[in-house]
């Protein structure tokens, strides 16, 4: 069973709870190191001929600092026109919550330029939303993540071109410390691509639907 967005951010409170209740007892003098993994991507079925997703592993989770990973978005389509995609706040992937499967645990993705990132669930502000150090053997968000949806980024795109960030991973709301299991990240923010058939034409819309735009991460213990 997929965890819907809302569903995660409705239980942020109670996940914040659980989170801090996990973390008044000390996983032990070691920090918990889960190897990641990535288990697939999906792409709109619209644009599949015009888009590719890939995300890496830049770094894994140590004991001196957590996972890094990096999305990219390519213009992959056998055309000489230029195609703008227009989707969430944060190019190229704007849900920052992934839902672990089958249970209320999240992994949470940050940007590097956090100006977009609203904060759910606190009432008083992130001033640092990747932390210098675990707390108590892990590695975890002070909150929950969320994007203003209403707020798109758009960027143009030539054949071959790309767009491409990097998310630090953290935990959030689990008893456990980043449990291992399947998490699912799916984008919810429409997406809007048009192209242009030549000089001075008008852009023409391609697709403008839910985005379907994500990919699954696989956490295991080392």
């Amino acid at each position: 069973m997929q965890v819907s967005r809302r569903d995660l951010l409705q239980t942020a409170a109670v996940g914040g709870l659980l989170g801090v209740a996990g973390c008044e007892q000390p996983f032990g003098s070691s920090v918990r190191t889960p190897a990641v993994s990535v288990v697939d991507t999906t792409v709109p079925a619209e644009i599949q001929d015009s888009f590719d997703l890939t995300v890496d592993i830049v770094e894994s989770f140590s004991a001196d600092q957590p996972a890094r990973i990096r999305v990219e978005v390519q213009h992959s389509a056998s055309t000489d026109a230029p195609r703008q995609i227009a989707f969430g706040g944060t190019l190229p992937f704007s849900n920052y919550v992934g839902g672990r499967v089958d249970t209320d645990d999240m992994l949470v993705a940050i940007p590097r330029g956090t100006d977009r990132i609203e904060k759910t669930g606190r009432t008083t502000p992130v001033e640092e939303w990747v932390p210098k150090k675990p707390t108590d053997g892990c590695w975890r968000a002070p909150a929950v993540p969320g994007s203003d949806e209403t707020d798109l980024a758009v960027i143009q795109l030539s054949p071959g071109e790309s767009v491409a960030e990097l998310y630090t991973l953290l935990g959030f709301g689990q008893e456990a410390c980043l449990p291992a299991g399947t998490y699912e990240f799916a984008s919810t923010e429409p997406y809007r691509v048009v192209q242009v058939a030549g000089p001075d034409e008008e852009w023409e819309n391609i697709g403008k639907e839910k985005s379907g735009f994500g990919f699954t991460l696989e956490l295991a213990d080392s």
